[in-house]
């Protein structure tokens, strides 16, 4: 994004130019990783583009927007074995949103999503609604 910005098109080199620094409010990020990987992972991803940010713009503060994060649910999962992936998930949910509420470059995050679509298993709530352990975990 910085490189286009400054070397391929110049627009970016104008206004760091003119207004001390560059044309972007916040960064947007889609984190996609295993439900395990929470704790593992979400600080890497998060660090990395705060990184690139602050490598570029060392004296503003931008903030991160998580613009989607969630899990896929398995909709051939019945009784106890979906019970546990439920659980699961939903710890997952808390596990992310304590993550992003106590790291200092996350401003926002937003789930994916609030209830399941024919093709998107990824609800807080299934399809009729029903809601799952993530949707209080939220």
């Amino acid at each position: 994004m910085y490189e286009t910005g400054i070397h391929g098109t110049g627009k970016f080199a104008w206004a760091k130019a003119h207004y001390n620094m560059y044309p972007i409010d916040i960064i947007g990020q889609h984190i996609y990783l295993p439900p395990d990987a929470v704790n593992q992972w979400f600080d890497r991803y998060v660090n990395w583009y705060a990184g690139v940010v602050q490598s570029r713009e060392p004296t503003v503060n931008k903030q991160i927007m998580v613009t989607e994060y969630g899990w896929e649910y398995n909709r051939e999962l019945t009784g106890a074995d979906r019970d546990a992936e439920e659980r699961t998930l939903g710890q997952a949910v808390k596990d992310a949103g304590q993550f992003f509420t106590q790291h200092g470059a996350v401003q926002a995050a937003c789930y994916f999503n609030l209830y399941d679509g024919p093709d998107t298993p990824w609800g807080l709530c299934r399809a009729d609604l029903a809601r799952r352990p993530a949707f209080a975990n939220l």
